[in-house]
């Protein structure tokens, strides 16, 4: 897989609800999954599923095994079709109990930091979840690709904190490369999620380390690719907001598609359930605070626009200089329990925009490929 100056990586967050499943796992995400590889295969993307491995073990421990091989059998699939799978880990489901045909479990664990009583409980727990998940996709994956590792992670809720130095020494210990954890500028504070990634690394790419931790760059550790997302000017907000009140105009006279909503039919996430801000704010302090924070993020959902989508990557990408024997990655997410046709519809018209925009510079690849390059002696300079 080449290796381009600019790389984008297109992942899905592979995993159920965090509040309540209202119709079949396989509905859920195995057919949601199966239209987002075709869709990727479509435009040349190569796909990384970053696979919640802690469900599946959770339901195997209450002998709910369809689920599990039906995971199993995509993630194979996946890789047979170029596709790529990697870690992905949601804590809460390592306690998760199975009554009256619902899960339950405590949003106490829902960040892997909060595990143990300690940070040398904390790490051992940690540990064992990452060596764990990453025996078992190589147990799936290595017969029919030898040359597979799982080589990746990405925290479920993007929870790095806290402890994240402890987590980042557990990654590297466990053999892990990769992280793409970190959403730049995001601050997130709920009853269950406690995450803030407003004092990272000033950068593209970096390596971090149970040294530097995730607000200083390390000479090595774990190597990051953060999740497209950045500080944007307020001219940004004030068109996207004027854009978002013509389309509704527009809808309303049935000039274009209302947003689809269908994927509200499978479940609920943790927003609609659970989950509770710490701080109740009225509606319009919740407007100021999003206009003095000016941060948006690519994260592909109902919400999409092709165009905001392009203009928050094309200014993100301008944000540092780049050195061309250094390629950038950047990743894009999505979530394959949300995912609509019409989501991929937009996602194609934001990949040819990037590809008329950027040309050559920008290629795609997927984690293993990063593994890969990272490995490859340093490209000497020409001067």
């Amino acid at each position: 897989m080449t290796i381009a100056p600019l790389n984008m990586l297109f992942s899905t967050d592979y995993e159920l609800f965090f509040g309540s499943n209202d119709i079949s796992e396989k509905e859920i995400l195995i057919d949601t999954t199966d239209s987002l590889m075709r869709a990727c295969e479509n435009l040349e993307i190569p796909l990384t599923l970053f696979c919640d491995i802690t469900s599946v073990w959770r339901y195997k421990d209450f002998n709910l095994n369809e689920y599990p091989e039906l995971v199993k059998n995509q993630c194979i699939d996946a890789i047979k079709r170029g596709h790529d799978v990697q870690t992905h880990i949601h804590p809460h489901w390592l306690n998760a109990v199975f009554e009256n045909d619902q899960w339950n479990y405590s949003t106490e664990d829902f960040l892997l930091g909060n595990l143990g009583k300690n940070d040398l409980e904390c790490f051992e727990i940690v540990k064992e979840c990452f060596t764990r998940a990453k025996n078992d996709f190589e147990d799936w994956i290595k017969p029919i690709a030898p040359d597979y590792e799982c080589i990746a992670y990405r925290a479920g809720g993007y929870g790095l904190q806290p402890r994240e130095k402890v987590l980042l020494r557990a990654l590297k210990e466990s053999g892990y490369l990769i992280d793409s954890s970190v959403n730049p500028g995001m601050k997130m504070m709920s009853d269950n999620n406690k995450i803030d990634f407003t004092n990272v690394v000033s950068k593209y790419n970096y390596y971090i380390s149970e040294k530097s931790g995730l607000t200083n760059e390390d000479s090595e550790g774990i190597f990051e690719v953060p999740i497209c997302s950045t500080k944007m000017p307020l001219s940004f907000f004030v068109y996207e907001f004027v854009k978002r009140k013509y389309s509704r105009i527009l809808r309303k006279f049935n000039l274009i598609a209302d947003e689809d909503l269908s994927w509200k039919k499978r479940g609920r996430g943790a927003s609609s359930s659970k989950s509770k801000l710490l701080i109740k704010k009225s509606p319009l302090m919740s407007r100021l605070d999003k206009l003095n924070e000016r941060w948006y993020t690519l994260n592909l959902n109902h919400r999409s626009d092709p165009e905001v989508f392009f203009k928050t990557a094309k200014y993100y990408l301008e944000k540092y200089p780049i050195d061309s024997r250094k390629p950038v990655f950047f990743a894009i997410l999505t979530h394959s329990k949300t995912m609509t046709d019409q989501q991929l519809k937009y996602f194609e018209k934001f990949y040819k925009k990037m590809k008329r925009y950027f040309g050559d510079n920008l290629g795609v690849t997927h984690y293993r490929g990063v593994a890969n390059h990272l490995r490859s002696p340093p490209q000497k300079s020409n001067r």
